[in-house]
């Protein structure tokens, strides 16, 4: 850059013409925006945001001085041609590999960058299998990054390791989230009211006849006398 200066003589005389101009060299566009860093995403993200990578490509120069494009391909980033319409939620099925092209609104220096889109990947998180169970039932102890959830989505309330679940049924979300990926898992859980009856006359007056344990699926079921002698047994006890 500088001031240049051209100055002419006819031959032979002194007649003279001089002329001055001015020549501003803009550095090529490498040396003056930052290579985009690649943009991760989380594998089962469909959508990512590429006008991400711009804050930190233009950390020392204005964004404003520049009109900015991003493309699938470098024929169509050189040509201009087949410009992403909506960067800001471009699907990853159209590639991974991409290119950004900066043009400077004064000098029409353009620059053309490639950078990429990397899939973090997706942890794994504890699956417990659905539980008939009598009263008094404590959650189990997750990974330290997992937690419960009474809700999809990391949503509801949060429980933690030994909270005693009340009677009734329940669904619960094991969540595990790691470097900003999340698994998650479900948990369903019948916690029944285990209070057995302490005794049965089946004498047939309507009283105390059955002894009724459809609810707790008994594998079997052993009947004693008060002499400890074993008056009933049976397998697979429902309702008898």
């Amino acid at each position: 850059s500088g001031t240049y200066k051209i100055e002419a003589v006819y031959t032979g005389t002194e007649c003279a013409l001089e002329d001055t101009v001015k020549v501003d060299i803009f550095p090529a566009l490498q040396d003056v925006l930052n290579q985009p860093k690649p943009i991760s995403i989380c594998a089962y993200d469909e959508w990512v945001d590429l006008t991400s990578i711009e804050d930190d490509m233009f950390n020392t120069a204005s964004i404003n001085d520049y009109t900015i494009g991003y493309f699938t391909s470098l024929n169509n980033a050189q040509a201009g041609t087949a410009k992403i319409v909506n960067p800001t939620q471009y699907n990853t099925l159209n590639g991974t590999t991409l290119y950004v092209k900066a043009e400077h609104n004064v000098y029409g220096c353009i620059g053309i960058f490639e950078f990429n889109i990397e899939n973090r990947p997706i942890p794994s998180v504890t699956s417990l299998d659905g539980l008939l169970i009598c009263d008094m039932y404590k959650l189990p102890k997750l990974k330290d990054t997992e937690t419960y959830f009474t809700k999809t989505n990391r949503e509801g309330d949060v429980l933690t390791e030994g909270t005693v679940m009340p009677v009734g049924e329940h669904t619960l979300y094991i969540s595990n989230i790691v470097d900003g990926c999340i698994s998650e898992s479900v948990f369903y859980m019948n916690i029944i009211s285990c209070q057995l009856p302490k005794g049965i006359s089946p004498n047939g007056d309507g009283n105390n006849d059955f002894l009724e344990l459809s609810d707790y699926h008994a594998e079997n079921i052993k009947i004693y006398n008060r002499y400890g002698g074993v008056v009933y047994e049976r397998d697979n006890y429902r309702n008898e």
